[in-house]
């Protein structure tokens, strides 16, 4: 059954908000959240994908009146997953349980995956919130220090200067082409969408949101023959390979724009290991 996103959204509400009524849930319901991931609103779609992700965040006194097996786990991982399927509309459900004080953890922290978890919760829905924390862990998803976003965009772009160093190989060795061009665009774009958004999607969402930021319109022409260089395009391929040092270029001019002045901006390689080749 093809949805689109509204009618995809009210299918989950409904299984949701059944699904916290239900054994061992239903004896905490009230102090249960329940939040709609994926897809976000921040999707755009036209037909909504078969498959979601629901969050479940509970505090950890709340977790203690859980069944045994499951208290424990969640006290000592701070997190569950569970896959279900709902028989009415046939979504797959991937169910991420959560305790609260591990979520509120994690939004301090700024590498990848704590990343990812801001864009989700900044692109989440209420399914249930009696306890209203959704609106408290948005503010805390947006307050990212100012050190901190530094921190991941200075990670990003050595990363692609990194990647970078090895893209003049790529004639001599076609075989590991489709590995470093994915590799650098795939940093390239998160840093589109963490100079614009303070966060980056998971990998399924990232081209499409990095297309519509600045950096991403200003390079859309170079995304496309990097997609057709992945694909074993030749001639896009050495396009690629000769224009990567200007989209480098371009990348410092906007990082100077916001971070003027830093040393790891104009130098980024200066704290490589030096590689040694024997003879």
């Amino acid at each position: 059954m093809l949805l689109n996103l509204e009618q995809h959204n009210e299918l989950l509400d409904t299984w949701g908000k059944e699904f916290i009524n239900q054994t061992p849930w239903v004896e905490s319901s009230e102090r249960i959240s329940l939040f709609a991931v994926s897809p976000g609103e921040k999707w755009n779609l036209s037909i909504a994908p078969e498959s979601s992700i629901v969050w479940l965040i509970i505090d950890r006194d709340t977790v203690q009146s859980l069944p045994r097996p499951l208290s424990t786990k969640l006290l000592r991982t701070a997190i569950v997953v569970e896959e279900h399927h709902d028989q009415n509309s046939n979504l797959d459900i991937s169910l991420l349980i959560f305790t609260l004080e591990h979520l509120e953890n994690t939004l301090e922290r700024v590498g990848r995956s704590e990343m990812e978890t801001r864009w989700h919760l900044l692109g989440s829905s209420i399914i249930s919130d009696n306890l209203q924390r959704h609106e408290s862990l948005i503010t805390k998803a947006k307050m990212i220090p100012v050190e901190g976003l530094e921190r991941a965009t200075r990670s990003l772009w050595l990363e692609i200067n990194s990647t970078a160093q090895g893209l003049w190989t790529l004639s001599n060795e076609p075989e590991s082409s489709p590995l470093i061009l994915s590799e650098f665009l795939t940093n390239i774009i998160r840093l589109c969408c963490l100079i614009d958004y303070g966060s980056y999607p998971p990998i399924e969402e990232l081209y499409s949101n990095a297309q519509e930021t600045h950096l991403g319109q200003r390079l859309g022409k170079w995304f496309q023959d990097v997609e057709l260089a992945i694909s074993k395009n030749p001639e896009a391929g050495k396009r690629v390979i000769y224009s990567h040092s200007q989209v480098i270029e371009e990348i410092r001019n906007m990082l100077n724009e916001i971070y003027r002045g830093q040393e790891w901006i104009n130098h980024p390689t200066a704290n490589r290991m030096p590689i040694r080749i024997r003879s």
